[in-house]
């Protein structure tokens, strides 16, 4: 906060590169093809809580905190919340966290579907590395299509998410994971190598 004077100003084109660089971070993020996972153990205010939400999988400390503060700057939410919190909790309930710079506290965060987890604060760490251990002994290339599919269905239709779920079925399938997965479950011994976990 103490250096938005110096990044968003003087000029109203100051002010539109400075959030655009600074918004960076929220592209990044976005693009990256594996999962993210989001430990939170404190106070997440403003870009705080858009960095929290920009994760896929959250865990939080049940002394956690969110809000949207930017109101109090006599600015709109930024980072990326303007898209992400509606999706997350619904248009009512984002503009309200918006313009009312409400705290959330983790409890709610969970009822809301901010976040996935509550835990004691000293289990914030390894709750996330245990979700991280399990998303791990899945095929990378399934994660990122999952994200992919899902963060595209977004803003597309009916029927582009079907069409992109088709592109990653016909891409995925064509891959080893597939083939072991169904003759696991057919009882048929795998015979592929077992290293083949690396993005397409």
């Amino acid at each position: 906060v103490s250096e938005q004077l110096d990044y968003m100003g003087p000029t109203a084109h100051d002010g539109f590169w400075g959030q655009y660089l600074y918004q960076e971070i929220a592209r990044l993020m976005h693009d990256l093809p594996i999962p993210i996972i989001g430990a939170i153990n404190g106070i997440a205010q403003g870009g705080g809580t858009a960095v929290a939400l920009m994760t896929d999988l959250r865990v939080a400390s049940e002394d956690a905190v969110f809000g949207v503060g930017q109101v109090v700057r006599g600015l709109v939410p930024d980072v990326g919340l303007t898209y992400l919190l509606p999706r997350i909790v619904g248009i009512g309930r984002a503009l309200e966290l918006m313009m009312t710079n409400e705290q959330v506290s983790a409890q709610r965060a969970l009822e809301l579907g901010m976040v996935n987890w509550v835990v004691p604060k000293d289990e914030v760490l390894p709750k996330a590395l245990e979700v991280a251990h399990r998303l791990a002994g899945y095929p990378a290339p399934t994660l990122e299509w999952i994200k992919r599919v899902t963060y595209g269905g977004l803003d597309g239709n009916w029927d582009s998410s079907l069409r992109m779920e088709s592109t990653a079925q016909g891409i995925l399938c064509n891959r080893g994971e597939f083939e072991d997965s169904v003759n696991s479950f057919n009882g048929k011994a795998d015979q592929r190598p077992k290293n083949r976990t690396a993005l397409i």
